[in-house]
């Protein structure tokens, strides 16, 4: 998954509660075998990235 920090987390959530865990256990409980990564970044948003673009 990549996105910002929405998807991160941030510090003050319990890292077993966000959507990339939540997801990973969701697909292994369906017999799927996966690893879901994050690749998130604190601080980040769409904001940012369309300063790098434009």
């Amino acid at each position: 998954m990549v996105g910002d920090s929405v998807l991160n987390g941030g510090n003050f959530i319990d890292q077993s509660q966000i959507i990339r865990e939540l997801f990973e256990k969701k697909l292994i409980a369906s017999a799927y075998p996966a690893e879901v990564l994050n690749a998130s970044a604190g601080s980040w948003g769409i904001g940012n990235q369309r300063r790098i673009y434009s």
